[in-house]
């Protein structure tokens, strides 16, 4: 059931034992490796632990295989509460929020805070929308995960061995991954520690062609004196697209822009008269002269105009070009308005006109927020809520939908919250209760006037659903080796379609098979495609309190020519917990029929 943990981490890349001036480099095969590929201990396994529900901590850590179905089951979303403003006017027409707590669903409300293990959260997710369509996928992942430094922080592990990190980390890129709309990025901040590892594993996991750049942001404003080498100031941002073609939202940088002016009282904005209206290469088409208004002659700059006389007649109607009052010279008006914005430099500093924060200032909108909380209970490294800004300004547009996994003390949703942005936040730790939920209230009443929130004039609003992860499908208590009934045969069968990574089909016709009509009785029928193969599952169970009946030849043959009909699988697989009425040697060799929970003991047991 565990794997021993022994060795170290390597790299292999193609062809690593052969030099490039000696050999001649030989075809690529299929089987290859590509390159480069980050190899650790345990790496085809994955990393398990247990939840002290009481404490929202983890247990010892141990390995599993990958397949386990405690890493890989669709656990159930369990709704607590939700989080609603009501706005209240007095007579001055003053408005006021208030938070009304209530146990009923509103699916009107998109914004989701869970408290629970981020891997089995991230498998619900994936399971959720697989059944949305690519615009309601998230837009933006933002994550800060826990760094390996060898410190124990209070709120959560950051002291894994470098190969339990990069297996958890791992998990959870490919699940991240499985969210991303087809315009959606993801944006991972770490320090050196782990920063190159995690620049190769996410390069197989997004491909390296879809790395859109790392950004260095300046963590602190209080060098370390006492460095033995050097003083660490600074994270890394390692930016990847969900597709290679992912181009960020260009920001104003109003330290740039300052020359903009307006002393005319012009209606459209701000103003700058001067940007360039001579060709910047040679021209000689466009070499003419033109004639002001006052009968001046303004000659040509010597490589030409940057436009033909008709584009110039057209831009002197709208007021682009005019001409100077003395009518000598050709102007050219640009608006602020009409800026698209600057690619944003890869270097993030705290300056006065251009402020991403610092761990420091990060803290002090915690002590704010929690003055009856000791500093050092808060927690170690926070992330400045104009940091987070910055980010989702360049990332996302209002109504976009921002996820964070690693939530902490919940600045992400506080961030996205204010912005007009929806968000989905995950934390294990029982801060979920005591820091992130009075935080999104305070943010909700508009009692947080702290971080972007003049920035963004933000006054209060807005809810938010709070879920807890639901019990295991199956139960492994001692003598009690079954699926967890409490649950629902049809939640326990579409959940073990999601668990083995099965798409289902709930619009498959089943009419024809007259043991199946009944809504109770319908099975669960899900597809997974290899490349150009196709496997297809069918889950049938049967709940304790239900007539045992076995699964008939008939029924048996009905669900293998329906699926066979549709998908032309490469295989079919029948999970069921009941008997079959088939010979072993007429059963076709493409159908397999899986005793659960059976089997699924079986492989824990390993």
């Amino acid at each position: 059931m565990t794997r021993k943990y022994t060795g170290t981490l390597s790299l292999d890349w193609y062809n690593k034992q052969k030099s490039i001036v000696t050999q001649k480099m030989e075809e690529k095969s299929p089987s290859d490796i590509p390159a480069p590929r980050i190899n650790w201990v345990n790496r085809e396994d994955s990393i398990f632990y247990e939840i002290f529900e009481e404490e929202g901590k983890g247990q010892e850590p141990f390995w599993v295989e990958r397949n386990d179905v405690r890493v890989k089951e669709a656990r159930p979303l369990v709704l607590k509460k939700t989080f609603k403003v009501e706005e209240k006017k007095s007579k001055s027409q003053a408005t006021s929020y208030s938070v009304k707590e209530s146990t009923t669903d509103d699916p009107d409300i998109e914004n989701m805070l869970i408290k629970g293990d981020n891997l089995l959260a991230l498998n619900s997710l994936v399971n959720h929308f697989s059944k949305k369509q690519d615009h309601e996928k998230v837009k933006c992942i933002f994550i800060d995960p826990p760094y390996n430094t060898g410190a124990a922080f209070e709120h959560y592990p950051d002291n894994f061995e470098h190969s339990m990190w990069l297996s958890i980390m791992r998990d959870r890129l490919e699940r991240l991954k499985k969210l991303l709309s087809d315009d959606g990025s993801i944006w991972i901040i770490l320090d050196d520690r782990e920063l190159y590892n995690a620049k190769l594993f996410c390069d197989e996991v997004f491909g390296s062609g879809n790395f859109i750049g790392s950004i260095i942001w300046r963590s602190t404003d209080n060098s370390n004196n006492n460095a033995k080498t050097f003083s660490t100031d600074h994270n890394t941002i390692l930016v990847y697209g969900k597709n290679s073609d992912w181009l960020p939202y260009f920001l104003h940088d109003e330290s740039k822009r300052t020359h903009f002016k307006n002393p005319d009282g012009d209606p459209d904005g701000p103003w700058f008269d001067g940007n360039p209206v001579n060709n910047p290469a040679l021209r000689k088409n466009l070499q003419f002269d033109i004639k002001s208004p006052t009968g001046h002659i303004i000659k040509h700059p010597p490589n030409g105009w940057r436009w033909s006389r008709e584009t110039i007649d057209s831009k002197l109607k709208t007021g682009e070009l005019r001409f100077s009052p003395d009518g000598k010279r050709l102007i050219r008006r640009t608006y602020l308005k009409d800026q698209k914005g600057l690619p944003s430099s890869s270097l993030w500093l705290w300056t006065e006109l251009s402020e991403t924060g610092h761990n420091r200032q990060a803290k002090y909108e915690l002590k704010n927020l929690y003055p009856d909380i000791p500093t050092s209970s808060l927690f170690s490294t926070p992330k400045p809520e104009r940091l987070i800004a910055k980010v989702l300004e360049s990332a996302t547009v209002e109504g976009d939908l921002v996820l964070d996994c690693f939530l902490g003390s919940g600045t992400t949703a506080a961030v996205a919250h204010k912005m007009g942005r929806r968000w989905i936040g995950v934390e294990v730790g029982n801060h979920a209760d005591s820091y992130i939920i009075p935080r999104l209230k305070k943010v909700m009443t508009g009692e947080d006037n702290g971080g972007i929130s003049k920035q963004f004039n933000w006054q209060g609003g807005g809810a938010f659903k709070y879920y807890h992860l639901g019990p295991s499908i199956i139960s492994t208590k001692k003598g009690e080796d079954d699926f967890n009934w409490k649950l629902g045969k049809h939640f326990i069968q579409d959940s073990l379609l999601a668990t083995y990574d099965y798409i289902e089909d709930s619009e498959i016709d089943l009419s024809g098979v007259k043991a199946f009509r009944s809504k109770e009785n319908r099975p669960s029928i899900g597809f997974q495609k290899l490349g150009n193969k196709v496997r297809v599952a069918i889950i049938s169970l049967q709940a304790p309190e239900e007539k045992v009946l076995p699964l008939s030849l008939e029924e048996v043959s009905a669900l293998y020519e329906v699926t066979k009909n549709k998908y032309s699988p490469e295989y079919i697989n029948i999970f069921t917990n009941r008997g079959v009425e088939i010979a072993f040697d007429s059963k076709p060799d493409d159908l397999e029929v899986i005793k659960v929970p059976h089997a699924i003991f079986a492989d824990l047991e390993k």
